[in-house]
């Protein structure tokens, strides 16, 4: 056993010219590994063998594939020892995924006729399985549910009852809670599974938004992650069952009452994907809480999460909710809007990370590449702290644009500087903004501790130059790189 453990070790990684003078790994394989996986062999040994699959699996023919999948099959009933199950869960799961040239070693229409076993197995096997084994086990349920998805309804009572005890008692553990989620996700994403998978995941879903400090933050992270993943899947219909008639209304209480940053960040994912999934339903919802619908509790959400007092972190997680909730609820939420975007002004003229005022410039780049005319007119007409509006959100955006990062929130952003520049409005071109950063040379280098020290923050220099002008320098910027 140590000395089959001891080669697959150095073979896992290896590349097979580096190893070939010495022997065949595929040989070994055949020779050693396989007689070792048979039923009579000892416990030990077997279980050894079978958990060496993965690390041969680059070198294992199709002949040599079938036969460490008959011989898992045969070691995962339960009248073999646990730790011989165990092993044999992560010997299919390896064979059923992607070999190293891309294509799985052994092919889904060989592979879908053993699914039905294959999953009832190795669910009732996470019922048993141990912290350190649960990974292993959700891994192979995962794998071989992706395989054979049509096939697997029939025994998605039982696979969607153990992913999420073991969701619930994995205590926070970042990579179980990772892959039950997205255990739960593939069997949501089947059509015929969708309604049980949001009906199963309702109770855990449940407590942790009525009872968040009785988990750890990664487990409601964990659990918040489920549910906006199971609102978007394809045919969720959450109108239809208990995540519109029970879970929304919890959630919305908790955003509005709970004061954990561990909650309101992750929940508003969730929020967002119900806004996008069933607009209409919940505009026809009646009152929530103290008389406000569902629309105004999403106000008092944001507004609330907007607050100077709030983390910073909260306001980069409300700045996408707020878009989409501008944007896909117009017209219902008009009075709503200014209040919005006068809160995620001021804001932004108080914040201290780059995150939070790159959150808040996408959110205003984005309604202006979808209504330029009214939101330049808001920006125009509304006063902050005494100061325009326009010159708070471009002064802050013409200084932080080099240092934006992010794909999307790049493209969004630069949209509506071509945007600005083709409008055509002299009042906003002309506008002065920053432009470019004055170095001084003879300043010796003074750190923030230092500037705190001294009592008065060093005040940085910039030029002075017209919207039209920085905008042009950014975008050949965002070009150039």
């Amino acid at each position: 056993e140590a000395c089959v453990f001891s080669v697959a070790v150095m073979c896992a990684d290896a590349d097979e010219s580096d190893i070939s003078s010495v022997f065949r790994p595929a040989d070994f394989m055949e020779q050693v590994v396989l007689p070792d996986m048979a039923t009579g062999t000892p416990p030990v040994l077997r279980g050894r063998a079978l958990h060496c699959v993965s690390s041969f699996t680059q070198w294992l023919s199709p002949d040599t594939a079938v036969q460490c999948f008959k011989a898992a099959i045969a070691s995962i009933s339960e009248d073999s020892p646990l730790p011989v199950r165990m092993t044999a869960a992560r010997a299919i799961a390896s064979l059923s995924s992607s070999s190293h040239t891309g294509t799985p070693l052994l092919s889904e229409d060989f592979l879908r006729p053993h699914v039905p076993m294959l999953l009832q197995s190795i669910a009732k096997l996470l019922e048993n399985a141990t912290e350190d084994s649960a990974l292993i086990t959700l891994e192979a349920l995962h794998q071989v549910l992706k395989v054979g998805s049509k096939q697997a309804v029939v025994h998605m009572p039982l696979v969607l009852e153990q992913v999420l005890l073991a969701l619930g008692r994995c205590h926070g553990d970042v990579m179980i809670a990772n892959e039950a989620v997205e255990t739960v996700e593939t069997a949501a994403k089947i059509p015929e599974c969708t309604a049980m998978a949001a009906e199963a995941s309702a109770p855990l879903i449940l407590s942790v938004l009525q009872q968040p400090d009785k988990f750890v933050c990664t487990m409601v992270e964990s659990v918040l992650d489920l549910l906006a993943k199971i609102v978007r899947s394809p045919e969720s219909g959450p109108y239809k069952g208990p995540l519109l008639d029970t879970v929304l209304p919890a959630l919305v209480f908790a955003m509005i009452n709970v004061s954990s940053d561990d909650l309101l960040q992750p929940g508003c994912d969730c929020l967002r994907s119900y806004l996008r999934v069933c607009r209409e339903e919940m505009i026809a919802m009646g009152a929530l809480f103290g008389g406000h619908t569902v629309l105004e509790c999403y106000r008092l959400i944001i507004l609330r999460m907007l607050q100077p007092d709030a983390s910073e972190g909260c306001g980069v997680s409300v700045a996408p909710l707020a878009m989409q909730f501008i944007l896909r609820c117009r017209e219902e939420a008009r009075h709503a809007i200014g209040e919005i975007l006068a809160a995620a002004i001021t804001r932004m003229d108080g914040a201290n990370s780059l995150r939070l005022r790159q959150a808040l410039c996408v959110l205003f780049a984005r309604l202006l590449n979808e209504d330029l005319p009214a939101t330049l007119g808001f920006l125009e007409q509304h006063d902050v702290g005494g100061e325009r509006a326009v010159s708070i959100v471009m002064g802050h955006w013409c200084k932080d644009h080099r240092d934006f990062c992010g794909s999307y929130d790049v493209k969004v952003l630069t949209a509506a500087l071509g945007n600005l520049l083709i409008c055509g409005n002299p009042g906003i071109l002309n506008l002065p903004v920053p432009g470019t950063y004055v170095v001084d040379v003879n300043e010796g280098r003074v750190t923030r501790s230092m500037s705190r020290a001294a009592g008065k923050a060093k005040t940085d220099q910039w030029t002075q130059v017209t919207l039209e002008h920085a905008s042009l320098l950014l975008l050949a910027s965002t070009w150039h790189e």
